[in-house]
């Protein structure tokens, strides 16, 4: 069995706060930014100095730019609450 991901920092194991949460990436092109793909992977974090990341990526992402399903797909992620979603590489937030 492989190690179990640990915090640089505090030297402990990271904990598991969710599993399959949904993270979309964002890529940038000639007009501007746009969504790229859909995984879902397992939300981690350290149990004495709160920091999370997330990890256990499959090796396909759920859906891709260039799949017919791929709109679909981000209404339906965007759309529930069960699980966190994370955007990355997206445009900057205002404020």
């Amino acid at each position: 069995m492989p190690p179990r991901p640990v915090c640089v920092k505090c030297c402990v194991e990271m904990r598991v706060e969710h599993t399959g949460v949904f993270v979309i990436i964002w890529t940038s092109t000639l007009e501007g930014f746009v969504e790229y793909a859909i995984w879902s992977g397992d939300q981690l974090r350290c149990p004495v100095c709160d920091a999370g990341f997330v990890a256990r990526f499959p090796n396909v992402p759920i859906s891709r730019q260039h799949e017919p399903r791929f709109q679909s797909e981000l209404r339906r992620v965007r759309g529930q609450s069960r699980v966190p979603v994370h955007e990355v590489g997206g445009p900057p937030q205002e404020g």
